[in-house]
């Protein structure tokens, strides 16, 4: 019994996977909207699900750049209207985790790729954390130990967030990647 690669398929010929921009738009609306209303009730100290972030990770992979940054900034700045916290972090946050998730090409369709999406979304919640921290600063509240923040706060954050990527991500993928035949 042979296999065929993923993107083709037996007897209709080849198959292209590709990022539908709508799609990509309603995921990271949905996930900002519910980490402005959900995500407050699931806190437990510094440790928080960030859907948003997870969202925007998932639906830039499969976009341009042209496209998937404004949709990171559009879901960063649905969390900054919603949520609390100081205005544009979340938008500086949704811009880089969709500039991370472009650069890395997390979410293609498939198990083996699991791992990389965990990674990515990791990172982009770090960078969030960070970003969150750093804005904190800037604006003259106190700045938290950094070694502190980084092993009690940003890391134990990121590994759930990565948890979360591992276990949904590849769902959450292909509500965005459409299944469409090449112009013959």
């Amino acid at each position: 019994m042979s296999r065929t690669p993923p993107s083709v398929d037996d007897d209709r010929g080849p198959v292209i996977y590709r990022a539908s921009t709508a799609r990509a738009v309603a995921l990271v609306s949905v996930g900002a909207l519910s980490q402005a209303v959900v995500v407050p009730y699931l806190d437990f100290g510094l440790l928080a699900p960030a859907l948003m972030v997870l969202c925007v990770v998932v639906a830039a992979s499969g976009l341009k750049w042209s496209v998937a940054l404004p949709v990171g900034f559009f879901g960063g700045i649905l969390v900054d209207a919603f949520g609390a916290g100081l205005f544009g972090v979340g938008a500086l946050s949704g811009v880089i985790a969709a500039a991370i998730s472009c650069w890395a090409g997390a979410a293609d369709n498939g198990g083996a790729n699991r791992l990389r999406l965990a990674g990515v979304v990791a990172s982009a919640v770090i960078a969030h954390d960070l970003a969150s921290v750093a804005a904190l600063g800037l604006s003259g509240e106190s700045w938290p130990p950094l070694a502190d923040f980084l092993l009690l706060g940003a890391l134990p954050d990121a590994a759930l967030n990565a948890l979360l990527a591992y276990l949904a991500g590849v769902a959450l993928s292909r509500l965005v990647l459409t299944r469409e035949k090449p112009w013959t």
